[in-house]
């Protein structure tokens, strides 16, 4: 952690040397964790990653590997993504506030959410998760696409093996719309 600390006002220091800032400027942590470990049993189904890095006071710069070199790629992905999108990047070593995305189409939702999550993501406690308008069924642990599609179909009664994101606002719309043709 002291590391970390140290990194990040070397890092904001540097920053005010250049205007244009890289992944490479911002304060970067690594860790291992070994999936060995089992989870605590009250967080459901949980599969541990085992190498996470993060961007230092940017909480939402966070990604995930198999190996420590997919996890840096995957941050480095999602630094890119934000960066295409014209946002202005905070500058290193400063504390980025946690933006949680909306969630106004999944709220619509929100007994369905629960079922669904009880349902279909077996073993996950649904007050564990925050689910936003973008929210994606692939957030989760899962096997296999095409077993949960199936599970879908079969405690649902709905088709949504063509919402090939996930997204799960648009698989509660449908689930919704098709509970409404049954009632």
């Amino acid at each position: 952690m002291l590391k970390l600390i140290i990194k990040i006002y070397i890092k904001y220091l540097l920053s005010f040397l250049k205007r244009d800032w890289d992944l490479e400027d911002y304060p970067i942590a690594v860790r291992y964790q070994d999936p060995a470990l089992k989870p605590p049993a009250d967080i459901g189904q949980v599969v541990a990653i085992p190498w996470i890095v993060m961007i230092g006071n940017w909480n939402q710069m966070i990604a995930l590997g198999e190996t420590r070199e997919e996890a840096l790629q995957n941050l480095r992905q999602q630094f890119e993504a934000y960066k295409q999108k014209n946002h202005p990047l905070p500058r290193p070593g400063t504390h980025v506030p946690l933006e949680m995305a909306p969630a106004r189409h999944v709220d619509q939702y929100a007994a369905l959410a629960h079922d669904f999550i009880t349902k279909i993501v077996v073993g996950v406690d649904p007050s564990f998760f925050f689910i936003s308008d973008s929210s994606s069924l692939w957030d989760f642990p899962y096997e296999d696409k095409a077993e949960q599609f199936a599970r879908i179909k079969q405690v649902y009664g709905v088709d949504v093996s063509d919402i090939e994101d996930g997204n799960l606002a648009k698989i509660f719309a449908r689930i919704s719309k098709h509970q409404q043709k049954v009632d």
